[in-house]
């Protein structure tokens, strides 16, 4: 009767570990997941951008590129990524420091569009434009990759 009872308990011991176990990869493969695709900063092919410009672009930092409006546009499948990678900011306070811009500098408010296809043909489309994507592209000039 004892053995019974200590199978019992170990193999309940056992189930709690596995599920534990089971919970970690979940929660490591979630977070992976979250930084696993690669992102390029991609500009018209006329504007000069360097790498360290990036971020005070999208701060609203900076406008202009040898005499240039910058034109910003965000790709909605990865804006997550490239705000914690790139800019350093969470999807809340990146939309409240441009709404904040927007409305004190007049600045406009980045444009968002659904994913690469759509980012490309923006930035092939205007001059002053930069944005990101998922894979570089021949006809965009790459500015960064992370």
């Amino acid at each position: 009767m004892k053995s019974v009872c200590n199978m019992r308990l170990h193999s309940k011991g056992m189930r709690m570990k596995a599920r534990q176990a089971l919970l970690l990869i979940l929660v490591l493969a979630a977070h992976l997941t979250a930084w696993a695709g690669e992102i390029y900063i991609v500009s018209h092919p006329t504007l000069s951008i360097r790498s360290d410009e990036v971020r005070d672009i999208y701060n609203g930092d900076k406008q202009l590129s040898a005499g240039v409006k910058l034109v910003l546009v965000d790709n909605a499948l990865i804006q997550t990524d490239f705000l914690a990678r790139v800019v350093k900011l969470s999807i809340d306070k990146y939309n409240s420091l441009w709404i904040k811009k927007s409305f004190r500098d007049g600045i406009s408010i980045p444009q968002v569009k659904s994913g690469d296809a759509e980012v490309i043909a923006f930035i092939k489309s205007n001059p002053g434009a930069i944005g990101y994507i998922s894979k570089p592209h021949p006809e965009l000039k790459t500015i960064a990759h992370y």
